[in-house]
């Protein structure tokens, strides 16, 4: 989530995992129990349903209902697509499906964490999606050493033993900032979603602004549930800045788009959250939208053919969601289906799905072609290295990929972007961390930090 991929923060050209040959394999000690080779299945999740012709078993935590509800809807129907074209199975053996539904309650998502490992004995577990959904489940995937996959776009900080994470980040959508104070000039006005993901975001945003001589000329942090932007509007055209960062969330947020245009706001709008999370272009009446840039690892419009068949298929495999949603394939789609693939992948590469096992696999590097393109998963920080798409929304809200001059093209504007160089320097787990002794952190940058 480097208008050049020579950036420090945001690409290292040569080596895309990240690992520059520094990696390294875990072995699972085996367990030996008097009555023969049997698995031990306990609460731990360390040996998950593996044993024998069982059945092999992963968990889902995506909302099917409430606020978030069509987001988890998409991500469970992706979920669905890859294992039926894989007829439910993984190394010869059955794989069974056990799909709870949180609702957006942070109650339910850990009683539902817990149910799956300790009940249902799972051997991975994909789901989460806001960051306080995943931070109130990551203490209970820690204490049972449970093998996990987020793949919702955040804004960065996990660093933790037993979570992959495969999404956008704020720190890899650093070409958007860099886009917009160069066409469009270094006053700039932030509007900020006032929770974790906006407030970590805009300080991001805030550091590359600087870095390119900018600085906000007005800066609002907004509650979720405020819906009326009439006095937010009026001050932002007292500041008359050259261009609006958006990182709003959420529908009440939104709302401001659809007001600003009624009140004649006509800036250019640099977004960290829209278009490729949300698909408002697709929601939205022209051109209320128009004039917007968002910079994401997925959008359903990328050029490639890759991309066109995932879409097809997906749109095919669902009519009646993509019908809700006015048949858009948004990120967390994307995201869902890479997961669920790089996990196949581990467990073949392994070939067991012994969970300590399995994320030595990630570790060693795995790589996928995917509907954004070659995505490589970076063992050091549990994150992915993958392209980064700028899209312009025309007056149509029909989708322009740009490149860092504002030329149309059909290629990323940025290849290979990693994690930041920030949390790099914090985050080796290949190094640092053990199944045993394990690293279980949420890193934020201080105020300076990032400098």
């Amino acid at each position: 989530m480097s208008r050049e991929t020579t950036a420090s923060d945001s690409t290292e050209k040569g080596d895309p995992t990240g690992q520059s040959g520094n990696t390294r394999r875990r072995f699972l000690k085996s367990v030996a129990v008097s009555t023969g080779a049997v698995s031990i299945a306990g609460c731990t999740g360390q040996f998950g349903g593996g044993g024998g012709a069982e059945p092999i078993k992963i968990g889902t935590l995506y909302d099917n209902s409430g606020p978030m509800g069509f987001v988890g809807k998409g991500k469970d129907a992706a979920t669905k697509m890859w294992l039926e074209e894989q007829n439910h199975t993984l190394l010869d053996r059955e794989v069974e499906w056990i799909d709870y539904n949180p609702a957006g309650d942070n109650t339910k998502y850990k009683n539902l964490t817990r149910k799956l490992i300790q009940q249902d004995d799972v051997d991975m577990i994909f789901g989460a999606l806001l960051s306080s959904n995943r931070e109130a489940l990551r203490p209970i995937v820690d204490e049972n050493k449970q093998l996990f996959s987020y793949n919702d776009w955040y804004e960065g900080g996990v660093c933790d033993e037993f979570m992959v994470l495969n999404t956008t980040l704020t720190s890899q959508q650093r070409p958007l900032i860099d886009f917009m104070v160069e066409n469009f000039g270094s006053d700039y006005y932030a509007l900020v979603a006032d929770y974790n993901y906006g407030r970590v975001s805009n300080r991001y945003a805030r550091h590359y602004a600087q870095e390119n001589g900018a600085e906000p000329v007005g800066e609002e942090f907004i509650p979720l549930e405020v819906s009326e932007f009439g006095s937010t509007i009026n001050r932002i055209k007292e500041e008359d800045p050259g261009w609006i960062l958006s990182l709003l969330v959420g529908s009440s947020q939104l709302s401001f788009f659809k007001q600003a245009e009624s009140a004649g706001v006509d800036l250019p709008y640099g977004s960290l959250a829209n278009i490729a999370g949300t698909y408002e272009h697709v929601k939205f009446e022209p051109p209320v939208m128009s004039d917007t840039y968002s910079c994401f690892s997925y959008f359903q419009e990328i050029p490639t053919e890759r991309n066109r068949q995932f879409v097809q298929k997906f749109q095919e495999n669902n009519p009646d969601y993509t019908k809700e949603n006015g048949g858009y394939v948004f990120l967390s789609i994307a995201d869902a289906w890479n997961a669920i693939r790089f996990y196949w992948k581990a467990v073949e590469k392994a070939g067991t799905v012994d969970q300590q096992e399995v994320l030595a696999a990630y570790e060693d590097g795995l790589e996928l072609e995917s509907p954004k393109g070659t995505i490589t998963f970076n063992g050091e920080t549990h994150h992915a290295t993958q392209n980064m798409w700028l899209a312009k929304v025309n007056d149509d809200h029909s989708i322009t990929f740009l490149d860092q001059g504002g030329n149309e093209t059909d290629q990323p504007i940025a290849e290979n972007v990693q994690t930041s160089e920030w949390f790099r320097n914090q985050c080796n787990l290949v190094e640092d961390s053990t199944w045993d002794d394990p690293k279980t952190e949420y890193l934020t940058p201080d105020e300076g930090d990032l400098a």
